[in-house]
């Protein structure tokens, strides 16, 4: 069985020999019965139900370390237990992390190569690679051992998550310096780009909130964001692993079990929108994962 509210992708392998054998299980058996589960695996969209789970999690693209235990037990049984970090298998990030056979397509890289001169500005200009244009990046540091160093948005939005949280069973949340920065920047890149949408591959959590004003300072009230994100428990079934697409996300990741830390970001488009951001981590929404993290209103 895998672990309930663990912060790491899991993969389990299991094999048996007679008690008090020696056995001795080369590497290579257990990553290719996981690895077996490829040809019935759907590549680019998102998966129905996670019948191909292990074979997603070794390739998932964003994975970067891993480990791994063995154990065996007086019956002959011999378990292989390997951790991803960060954890594959998450909804909405398939098709963006199981690569086809042979990978994802490379874009092609554009080199504008200018014919030098005697001007002293050509060796500049001579090989320049068109690039997307970096984000601001936001740059208040924050100490997250004291809640007094962060905004009162901040702190309200979190006050109003963990009364939220606290109804059903889940740990209360702190605000983390590295979330709220990267909240943060992804609030200023989407009211600079006047989008609304979540990021591609991050290793967050994430919820968003968007209304318009024509105050160039407004911020919403906090218990109306977080508000807007709870009434989703009215779509989601308990006890059950979600199929497809998460109806009740926003509400599954704010009393998501599992997560420990929040960071809260707000930016504004020049049409008045106003966007926040919230980044969690560990990261909620986990396939296989909602039955021991939402739970049911307590009395």
């Amino acid at each position: 069985v895998h672990r309930s509210n663990s912060q790491y992708g899991e993969n389990i392998f299991c094999s048996w020999s007679s008690p008090n054998a020696n056995v001795v299980i080369t590497g290579r058996e257990p990553v290719e019965n996981w690895y077996s589960e490829e040809p019935t695996h759907a590549y680019g969209k998102e998966p129905a139900t996670l019948k191909t789970g292990h074979f997603t999690q070794v390739v998932w693209k964003d994975s970067r370390e891993l480990g791994v235990g063995v154990a065996s037990n007086r019956s002959g049984q011999v378990f292989v237990v390997a951790n991803y970090d960060p954890p594959g298998n998450y909804i909405g990030s398939f098709a963006k992390n199981v690569p086809p056979p042979g990978g994802f397509e490379i874009p092609k890289i554009i080199v504008d190569k200018a014919t030098n001169n005697n001007n002293n500005s050509s060796n500049e200009n001579s090989n320049r690679t068109t690039s997307t244009p970096k984000p601001e990046k936001h740059v208040r540091i924050v100490d997250e051992n004291d809640p007094d160093q962060f905004d009162e948005f901040s702190q309200a939005m979190l006050r109003h998550h963990n009364e939220y949280r606290r109804r059903h069973r889940a740990p209360d949340l702190i605000l983390h310096k590295e979330l709220v920065r990267d909240a943060q920047q992804w609030a200023e890149i989407l009211a600079r780009d006047d989008r609304f949408t979540y990021r591609q591959n991050s290793k967050y959590g994430e919820n968003l909130y968007c209304l318009w004003s024509s105050d160039r300072h407004a911020k919403p009230n906090p218990r109306d964001v977080c508000r807007s994100w709870y009434e989703e428990v009215k779509q989601y079934a308990f006890n059950q692993e979600p199929r497809g697409v998460i109806k009740g996300g926003q509400f599954t990741q704010m009393v998501w079990k599992g997560s420990k830390e929040l960071g809260v970001g707000v930016g504004q488009t020049r049409s008045g929108k106003v966007i926040v951001v919230c980044s969690y981590y560990p990261r909620g929404n986990v396939l296989g994962q909602f039955v021991a993290n939402v739970q049911r209103k307590t009395v």
